[in-house]
């Protein structure tokens, strides 16, 4: 990993040590995360950013969850909004029913979440000159 890289994953930790929080990297290429394995996870109400250390995406996916913690710090309101939105997704995959207004107005929001998630990624590439 480029210099940069390791400058950025030590920027990370200290800014969320500001915060009480932490970053936790995981030794495979997969974390437990609720019942299932990901490459990571931001969990506002452990505190933690959670990556596989090992995982081929490392980088991008901690600069995403890092987004994720963010949106949070910032209490953004697209943030806010899909906590609930993203219950009823997760909800509607296990296999509980809702109408479809109901869930396509969950899946709008989590993806306005994930979208602005996404352009905050971007720009922090560009200031820490990422790969």
């Amino acid at each position: 990993m480029a210099k940069r890289n390791h400058q950025f994953v030590r920027f990370v930790k200290k800014h969320l040590a500001q915060h009480s929080m932490k970053l936790i990297i995981g030794r495979g290429k997969r974390v437990n995360c609720n019942g299932c394995r990901c490459e990571g996870y931001f969990d506002e109400g452990r505190g933690i950013i959670r990556i596989a250390g090992k995982d081929p995406a490392f980088l991008q996916t901690l600069l995403h969850e890092y987004c994720h913690f963010l949106q949070y710090l910032k209490q953004l309101k697209v943030y806010k909004q899909s906590d609930s939105a993203g219950l009823i997704v997760d909800n509607w995959f296990q296999g509980k029913n809702y109408n479809k207004k109901t869930i396509k107005n969950a899946f709008f929001r989590v993806r306005a979440m994930e979208r602005d998630c996404e352009k905050r990624a971007v720009k922090l590439i560009d200031r820490f000159n990422l790969d």
